[in-house]
């Protein structure tokens, strides 16, 4: 897992900031200038909704890295007075800004997955992913996202997450360094390098190792999550409390949010004074 930048929208000149972010990411993941070209376009079209119709907000972006396709991920939040009509917004020539009302329906069609939802009155969420062209399109059992970012004050993020899908099983996990900054992004680096090279271990003993390799970091907090809809199990190991909010396994589509505090802190060199995590997976 690859830990998301945010990137503070709110006025014109942070159009060009994530712009050229998001060119300088898709520089260093493909030589497909496409690719490239539609990801610029729809970043800076993201970037300017945010601050034209959102009234400020943010835009994260995050680097796709799975075995099927390798790419980008950009979510922009805004505070805005949220879509009342998304098949209007879609259509060009519509804006609510004196613009071109170009900007939603080019995001919608150079993007390979679009998603948006809005409240009025609370503002919109637009959620994009943009592949390269040669990347393979191989359809996938479960469809996996989430967003770790680090604190104002910090560059580097402590909290970490991850998944592995194999034969229609999904693992995840997520993991929360103790304190902040470098250490902490040490900590849950580590846990994570470990979950990714045990997917035919069993939760127990990876837990485990985990909490060996934890020894020689500042320690931290974290619980790895199965799911397997063809058998209709749910298995959870590291936290002492949590809660399923939706698990559905009857239908094709599958849907799991979790949210917990952990009270187990993985061993480390510091193992105590955590404040627990709390994360979700939808």
């Amino acid at each position: 897992m690859i830990s998301s930048h945010r990137i503070t929208v709110t006025e014109e000149s942070q159009v060009g900031v994530a712009r050229r972010y998001v060119a300088e990411m898709c520089a260093r993941l493909s030589t497909d200038e496409v690719f490239c070209g539609r990801a610029a376009i729809v970043a800076t079209e993201m970037t300017r909704n945010v601050v034209r119709h959102g009234k400020g907000g943010e835009v994260i972006v995050r680097q796709i890295m799975a075995p099927t396709a390798s790419g980008l991920e950009l979510l922009a939040l805004d505070r805005g007075p949220g879509v009342h009509d998304f098949a209007e917004c879609l259509r060009d020539g519509f804006s609510t800004a004196g613009s071109t009302g170009s900007g939603l329906g080019a995001i919608k069609r150079l993007a390979d997955r679009f998603e948006v939802f809005s409240q009025p009155g609370r503002g919109t969420v637009t959620w994009v992913r943009l592949y390269p062209s040669a990347a393979s399109k191989e359809a996938v059992a479960f469809e996996t996202g989430g967003v770790s970012v680090a604190v104002k004050q910090e560059k580097l993020c402590g909290d970490g997450w991850d998944v592995l899908e194999t034969e229609g099983v999904l693992r995840a996990l997520v993991v929360d360094g103790l304190g902040h900054g470098p250490f902490a992004e040490q900590a849950s680096r580590e846990a994570m390098a470990v979950f990714r090279s045990q997917s035919s271990t069993g939760l127990a003993s990876t837990l485990g190792l985990i909490d060996k390799a934890l020894t020689k970091t500042r320690g931290a907090a974290g619980a790895i999550v199965e799911l397997s809809p063809r058998k209709g199990k749910l298995r959870l190991r590291g936290l002492e409390t949590f809660r399923c909010i939706s698990c559905t396994t009857a239908s094709p589509k599958v849907s799991v949010a979790i949210t917990a505090r952990s009270e187990r802190v993985l061993k480390g060199s510091m193992n105590s004074g955590t404040r627990g995590c709390r994360d979700a997976f939808s």
